[in-house]
């Protein structure tokens, strides 16, 4: 019964990892936390959907392959509440060993979401770094912060973006967009 339900929820991880094309390496990272969650009782009387979302979730981050809980929460239709929560208990009990993710991570995909050039991609990329050498990137969003440069440098490069367009392809708030916008503007 056990062997069981470790290889359903073992198919379950690599197909979703699939879906979100991930590499092998958060394939494996992802079936290796899911053991060491049933081996510390953390699986009972919790969702089976919350926790794979989240073990799937923290492998990327472990990985240093960014996906956004946006992305994750659409895969498994489950809310982005949900699966922090999932994450939090995990992270307390097996204490992953993490450092925040750069917004330098999520451009590139972003742009090529969004059709735009590499001229944009170098300028959106100088923007962030003029960012976090002024501070302004420190316990921030990283994917608000990509997008809101993203959209900048469209601006500046006449590749013009709407702020909803941009917002949709991170996952995020237009009002989550503006605010880091006029921060960036601002500085």
């Amino acid at each position: 019964m056990k062997e069981k339900r470790l290889i359903d929820a073992l198919r379950n991880l690599d197909k979703m990892a699939s879906f979100l094309e991930l590499p092998k390496n958060v394939r494996e990272t992802a079936a290796y936390i899911y053991r060491k969650t049933e081996k510390k009782g953390l699986l009972k009387g919790r969702s089976i959907e919350g926790i794979s979302a989240s073990i799937i979730y923290a492998s990327c981050k472990i990985c240093n392959v960014p996906r956004s809980l946006y992305e994750i929460s659409q895969l498994y239709k489950i809310g982005e509440t949900e699966i922090g929560r999932y994450y939090k208990i995990l992270n307390r009990s097996i204490q992953f060993k993490l450092c925040p993710p750069s917004p330098h991570k999520f451009i590139g995909r972003f742009c090529d979401e969004l059709n735009l050039d590499n001229k944009v991609l170098f300028t959106t990329s100088k923007i962030l770094k003029y960012a976090e050498l002024n501070g302004l990137t420190v316990g921030r969003n990283p994917v608000s912060f990509a997008a809101a440069a993203i959209y900048l440098a469209s601006i500046f490069c006449g590749k013009c973006k709407t702020q909803k367009e941009v917002a949709n392809v991170a996952g995020i708030t237009d009002l989550g967009l503006r605010n880091i916008y006029k921060k960036l503007i601002n500085c």
